[in-house]
């Protein structure tokens, strides 16, 4: 049987595309529309380009692959912003709601029309993914797709009740999660999600609870990329959950801890959590932060500039924006 690409993969290559080889592409695709692969490169070669034009010639190639091919994942490669493009923002919507509507079983598009959608239109995409959960009830990631929607809604609000609701809500979707997950690798990322909403909702005693089994069960995925992901959070959780408790000191050594993980592919690419240590900061517990960005240097190679930059504004009595990456 014929393995089928990753597309995510391809489209990850497109973003190395040279303009030329984009434009033979595009050329190509006049007389062979169906290169499903072509078309994702371009996704990729568009994907970090600023200008109008190439927005708008990913956004042509966005909705051709709704109408076309919507059970396709393509990530982040196929979303729209609809602040800066709302008319290919809302053609796409419209692309995704008719597709669901010839489609409305179809599991692969319930969950990318609903990935596309969480963010700008979040009662639609929890009417998407409570379908998928339905027609399959036994799969962990609807609950934990359930459970993103209302972690999110919980960090946009600024209301401390709506807050504080939506966070226990996401909690309940990620535990229902945890219980469907077989596999233990999986199980690690649910945990962190876990962790974070008990914070949220200021569930101490559960975010401990989850905060120590990932610390417990990651030495069984020691070889694994989300090793670091699961020890750095798990560390970064019982800061949190010290500081909560009025003990500084405590969760200075969970920061310092969490800085001497060997790294991972996200922590690599994106960068460790920086929360704990703007809060620890603001107390006057320095050192520690210090020693935290030390140790994130061994594996955010490429946030050194900005490690030393915080680094040299802390040893000068200064307080560095982290948000300001």
């Amino acid at each position: 049987m014929e393995r089928s690409p990753d597309w995510l993969s391809l489209c990850t290559d497109g973003t190395d595309l040279a303009a030329e080889d984009a434009a033979a592409l595009e050329t190509h695709l006049l007389k062979s529309s169906n290169d499903i692969e072509a078309r994702a490169k371009l996704l990729g070669f568009y994907f970090t380009s600023p200008d109008d034009d190439s927005q708008q010639r990913r956004a042509d190639h966005i909705h051709w692959l709704i109408a076309h091919r919507p059970e396709i994942h393509l990530g982040a490669f196929a979303r729209i912003h609809p602040e800066y493009y709302p008319d290919a923002y809302n053609e796409a919507k419209r692309l995704w709601l008719s597709t669901v509507s010839n489609s409305p079983d179809d599991l692969a598009v319930l969950r990318n029309a609903g990935s596309f959608l969480a963010s700008e239109d979040p009662d639609i995409a929890e009417e998407l993914y409570k379908r998928g959960a339905a027609i399959d009830p036994g799969t962990s990631d609807w609950r934990q797709l359930l459970g993103g929607l209302h972690f999110t809604s919980s960090s946009r609000s600024t209301s401390s009740e709506e807050r504080t609701r939506f966070a226990r809500e996401a909690l309940a979707e990620y535990e229902a999660a945890l219980t469907l997950e077989r596999c233990s690798l999986e199980a690690l990322g649910i945990l962190m999600d876990i962790a974070d909403a008990a914070v949220m909702s200021e569930n101490y005693e559960r975010a401990t609870e989850a905060a120590e089994r990932l610390l417990a069960d990651a030495a069984d995925h020691a070889d694994t990329f989300q090793y670091g992901n699961a020890v750095h959070y798990a560390h970064i959780t019982l800061g949190k959950i010290a500081l909560a408790r009025n003990d500084p000191a405590s969760a200075a050594e969970h920061l310092r801890a969490a800085g001497e993980v060997r790294g991972s592919p996200q922590l690599n690419t994106f960068g460790p959590d920086f929360e704990l240590a703007s809060r620890l900061l603001s107390m006057g517990q320095r050192d520690a932060v210090v020693d935290y960005i030390d140790g994130c240097k061994k594996f955010w190679e490429s946030g050194a500039s900005r490690l030393a930059k915080w680094t040299l504004a802390i040893e000068r009595g200064e307080t560095p924006d982290f948000s300001k990456r």
